[in-house]
């Protein structure tokens, strides 16, 4: 039987581990790095899929891709890629994995499970399956792969940082900016739909990093 992700647990989970600041310098956390470092943007997001996986699940088996794999701990990976790290990514990631909408359609991820049999193109696609089923199969516990996805993430905010500072900064509060003979006032969040816990905490993020208040910040909704 698959084990079950539900989409709030794993929210509060990748939102908890964006918080935390990376305690770990071992092996594991360099093999992490050196994926993310690299040019495969599928199997990016394998690797922060599966500790997110992991993270929110105790059960689950990280190497599984498909729900029925035929693997203990088989998970439906592709749902909670595109229903909860896609949307992340686009809005606290600045799409630093690579702005995909759809990821596990892709034919790496298309596989049941994580195996060295897996049909791959040589060279570094094969070092990097290999590093992910290495990472996958030392990582034994929610516990363990909270910390690593907290060092993943802190390692892409960095790159984040580094590529902001090399261009021009953005004044932008909201959507709609509000001002009076160059005096802001206020700025508007637009959305079409129904807000979610992820949206808040990107417009508060985004307000912040304007620079324009400097009073307390108020939501409406």
């Amino acid at each position: 039987m698959a084990e079950n992700i539900t989409k709030a647990d794993a929210e509060k989970v990748l939102l908890s581990a964006f918080r935390t600041r990376c305690s770990k310098s071992d092996e594991i956390s360099y093999k992490i790095t050196s994926i993310l470092k690299g040019n495969h943007k599928t199997y990016k997001y394998i690797l922060i899929n599966g500790l997110l996986a992991k993270a929110t699940n105790d059960k689950v088996n990280a190497l599984a891709l498909q729900s029925g794999a035929p693997i203990p701990g088989a998970y439906d990976a592709r749902s909670l890629c595109h229903s909860v790290l896609v949307p992340f990514e686009r809005d606290f990631l600045q799409n630093a994995l690579g702005g995909s909408n759809e990821p596990f359609l892709n034919k790496p991820a298309r596989f049941t499970h994580l195996s060295d049999t897996n049909a791959v193109r040589r060279g570094d696609d094969k070092i990097i399956l290999g590093l992910l089923i290495e990472i996958f199969s030392s990582i034994t516990t929610s516990f363990e792969a909270h910390g690593y996805l907290a060092c993943a993430l802190d390692f892409l905010n960095q790159r984040i940082e580094e590529i902001n500072a090399l261009s021009a900064s953005s004044k932008e509060a909201g959507d709609i900016d509000v001002f009076k003979e160059e005096r802001f006032y206020y700025a508007i969040e637009v959305k079409d739909k129904a807000f979610t816990s992820y949206d808040l905490q990107h417009a508060f993020k985004k307000i912040q990093a304007s620079g324009w208040f400097k009073r307390p910040i108020h939501f409406w909704t």
